[in-house]
């Protein structure tokens, strides 16, 4: 199950130190949120489909204020009525009636503007009202509630073309004009008196218009687009006072546009328009101080065009092209969450492969260690049977062994956030206050020491270094030989060779699969068992690979011990003896440096008598053996001691074997 969880860790990069192990850089942690994160966009695709297919047939999603054409503002959808009554409610059912008191005049007013004349050209042409057709009234859309059938059968329509389309200042302006005034004999001769006209107008004289379309529901789907309300405009004529106002009527438009993938790789848009049509948009009311005289203006209404145009889009998407946009959005989320995700994953991740390389490299000898390892000796002696408490110490020294061979120092992550919250109070309160396992602090020196050497910096340089000693141990007949040799070599025998070691490794370790004896023996019969014989090195030891590490990089501490080192070699005090004066030319390439360390050996040689100089440097060696100055001196002589012990453990094995 953790190694699937590993797998699943899609948060890092993996540190490719070993092409053929990347799963060593990848944690249990990044796979959970890996898989979470998949989770979660999953859910979140699902979701924005969902609401995609749920949306595109109700709502519309887009208003846009464009100069559409507003030649649709016409009589054929922009439609207004008129209705008189008295102050009871009561509906004048013959507009004839109040003709002798008052007047309504509708007129069709058309301006227009030319660049080469001074002002405008104005033309108006009166339009006749009459009662409203039954199929005109059901355009209106009344509500039942707000008004009867009577009503509805006593309204008044103008009755004619008319396009209302532009401002004042444009080059073409028509509106519709609808005036109110009280009856001048000039105009009609069966006008009452004035007395009689004040008096009908005191006793309560309504005008209402309505406006078709000018109230939208907010709502929209495919099968019924629109539902429109008229508007209602009231007025009560007053004897003092005209009203004058300003209807402004918006165009109002409706399209559905289809999104499509393929649609858009072609260039080509799906547009339909669902419907045109006018909405209420603003009233102005200006009110003016009028003396009531013969052909007083009571009442006027300007039905215009308003400057602003109201454009909706409903967009309807096919299903490849929202899955398409789901699974993108699903995607960038994932990206964006596991982007934050690595801002804090990526120093867990850096120490996990650092921590593995650590044990990898290095072998930890620590207290901890022995004392867990006496713990666990302990624990098995108690617990074991009669049998393995009879047997002989020698496997146990024997599993000691092997325990600081395998043993992997642990440190984990929080130990290192430990080890962080360590050295931060440490170095605000300047006193170990905050004390820390040992192990710890050498798990990150070790760590620390893993990430130098795999700097690109310090790998380059020890490369330079082994070309350096190439060039010191060999000339150039000597390279040209040693460069063509220095290479594995793979033979065809080592082909069988691999197949009876495979043989063998099997009889040791699973017994069930043992091969029978004629089936080995006929295997035998047909390898070639000659380059067997012939092949010095076991096959182990030749296909493994083996990694070494010296500890190369001794120089001195000071300049006082080059001095000392340079003055043993000079006088081939060192062991190796035999390549002194090559080394000596070799440090000639760097002049200064030489220079300097031979004029210091120079003076030294001045200071102190000839004869005494073997001596004292003879019982300097021997004072400063475990120094620091005598660092290469110290590091032969532990290398010739691990070398005897070796030798002697070997003679003792054969001894023993014999």
């Amino acid at each position: 199950m953790r190694n699937l969880l590993k797998r699943a860790d899609m948060l890092v990069t993996p540190y490719e130190f070993n092409v053929n192990q990347r799963q060593k850089s990848l944690t249990v942690i990044g796979g959970v949120l890996t898989i979470l994160v998949g989770i979660f966009s999953i859910f979140y695709m699902a979701g924005v489909i969902q609401k995609a297919l749920s949306d595109q047939e109700t709502v519309y999603v887009g208003t846009q204020n464009t100069i559409l054409n507003q030649t649709y503002i016409n009589s054929n959808n922009t439609i207004f009525a008129l209705e008189v009554s008295d102050y009871n409610g009561n509906i004048f059912e013959n507009i004839s009636e109040i003709q002798q008191y008052i007047q309504i005049n509708v007129q069709y007013v058309e301006q227009k503007r030319d660049a080469s004349k001074v002002g405008y050209e104005r033309n108006s042409t009166n339009l006749i009202l009459k009662k409203c057709e039954t199929t005109t009234v059901e355009k209106f859309n009344f509500d039942v509630i707000t008004i009867s059938n009577s009503q509805k059968s006593n309204l008044y329509c103008a009755d004619g073309q008319y396009t209302i389309t532009g401002q004042y200042f444009d080059a073409f302006f028509s509106y519709l004009k609808i005036q109110v005034k009280s009856c001048k004999n000039i105009t009609n001769q069966t006008c009452k008196s004035q007395d009689e006209i004040q008096q009908f107008i005191k006793s309560g004289i309504n005008l209402d218009l309505f406006v078709k379309g000018s109230r939208l529901r907010q709502q929209f789907n495919l099968s019924s687009p629109i539902e429109a309300y008229p508007t209602n405009i009231f007025w009560k004529l007053v004897l003092g006072m005209s009203n004058n106002e300003d209807i402004f009527i918006m165009p109002f438009s409706m399209d559905l546009k289809s999104n499509s993938i393929f649609y858009d790789l072609m260039n080509i848009k799906l547009e339909e328009t669902l419907f045109q049509t006018t909405t209420f948009h603003k009233q102005e009311r200006r009110l003016e101080p009028i003396e009531f005289i013969e052909g007083s203006t009571l009442c006027s209404f300007y039905i215009r065009s308003s400057p602003d145009n109201q454009y909706y889009f409903i967009t309807q998407s096919d299903l490849f092209t929202i899955f398409s946009s789901s699974l993108s959005e699903a995607t960038a989320l994932a990206v964006a969450i596991m982007s934050f995700l690595k801002i804090f994953y990526h120093s867990y991740n850096q120490h996990k492969t650092f921590a593995v390389l650590m044990n990898s490299v290095f072998k930890f000898d620590l207290e901890s260690v022995k004392k867990k390892r006496q713990s666990s000796i302990y624990q098995s002696e108690q617990s074991g049977t009669v049998f393995q408490q009879r047997t002989s110490t020698t496997p146990i020294k024997s599993g000691q062994l092997q325990q600081i061979l395998n043993f992997e120092i642990s440190y984990s992550f929080i130990q290192y956030i430990k080890y962080l919250i360590y050295k931060w109070f440490r170095s605000i309160q300047r006193q170990n206050f905050f004390k820390t396992e040992k192990e710890i602090i050498i798990s990150q020196i070790a760590k620390s020491k893993i990430q130098y050497d795999l700097d690109l910096t310090n790998i380059l340089k020890k490369l330079y270094e082994i070309d350096c000693l190439k060039l010191f141990f060999f000339d150039d007949d000597q390279l040209v030989l040693f460069n063509t040799f220095c290479s594995p070599v793979f033979q065809d025998g080592m082909a069988n060779q691999k197949d009876l070691f495979d043989i063998l490794t099997n009889q040791q370790q699973q017994q069930k699969k043992l091969l029978s004896n004629s089936q080995l023996s006929e295997k035998d019969k047909r390898l070639d068992l000659t380059f067997v014989a012939s092949s010095e090195i076991p096959i182990n030891v030749r296909l493994a690979k083996v990694a070494r590490f010296f500890k190369a990089q001794l120089g001195a501490s000071n300049a006082e011990g080059l001095v000392r080192t340079f003055q043993r070699i000079n006088e081939n005090l060192n062991q190796n003896s035999s390549l002194n004066q090559k080394l000596l030319s070799f440090t000639k390439q760097n002049s200064s440096l030489f220079r300097l360390v031979q004029s210091q050996y120079e003076s030294i040689q001045q200071k102190q008598p000839q004869n005494q100089i073997p001596d004292e440097i003879n019982s300097q060696d021997k004072q400063n053996s475990g120094g620091k100055d005598s660092a290469w001196s110290m590091e032969v002589q532990s290398y010739q001691l691990e070398s005897e012990k070796r030798q002697k453990v070997i003679e003792i094995s054969n001894q023993q074997l014999d």
